[in-house]
């Protein structure tokens, strides 16, 4: 299913800035209800996003819409694309060589091609410094001579070892 992104960052930009404006004046949010406002501010703006496509003579399926606002979700709350395939129970190991390079290990020995998980690699090295935020992880400087950010996972699961500034050739390599 096709998910799209520019509509997920819009979203979540939206949804963003209402809940800072509905919990503006509450101090001392706990975290649950603060995202349980964010979710309910998030299904009513993809409800309006969707009733917009079908006005426009774009209609989605329920199960895009459950997508869309899954995503949402995921992007505010979890670790953004990367989510849906850390809740897959059949993969054990996610490489992420660039925002479009990712080779996924199945717990059958399968290597299979993923998804894009950014847009860019720009986007993917900021994504991974907002997830080094989240953690805690003590180290969030990344470059070119410093390109590992080591992390355990919000669910303390397993730890992520994430190359997180793309090692390709430049536009001026011959």
């Amino acid at each position: 299913m096709s998910i799209d992104y520019a509509a997920v960052r819009l979203l979540r930009a939206r949804v963003s800035a209402e809940l800072t404006m509905a919990l503006r004046d509450t101090p001392n949010v706990s975290a649950e209800h603060r995202q349980a406002e964010a979710e309910r501010i998030a299904a009513r703006l993809v409800r309006d996003h969707v009733d917009a496509l079908h006005q426009a003579g774009q209609p989605i399926s329920q199960a895009e819409e459950d997508a869309l606002l899954d995503a949402v979700a995921a992007d505010m709350f979890g670790l953004g694309r990367l989510q849906q395939l850390l809740d897959r129970p059949d993969i054990v190991n996610i490489h992420i060589l660039g925002c479009d390079n990712v080779r996924i290990e199945h717990t059958d020995g399968r290597i299979t091609v993923g998804e894009p998980v950014a847009d860019t690699d720009k986007e993917l090295i900021d994504m991974f410094q907002v997830l080094a935020m989240r953690a805690g992880a003590t180290e969030r400087s990344l470059s070119s001579t410093k390109p590992w950010l080591d992390m355990q996972l919000p669910d303390g699961s397993s730890s992520c070892r994430c190359p997180c500034v793309p090692t390709r050739p430049s536009a001026d390599t011959p």
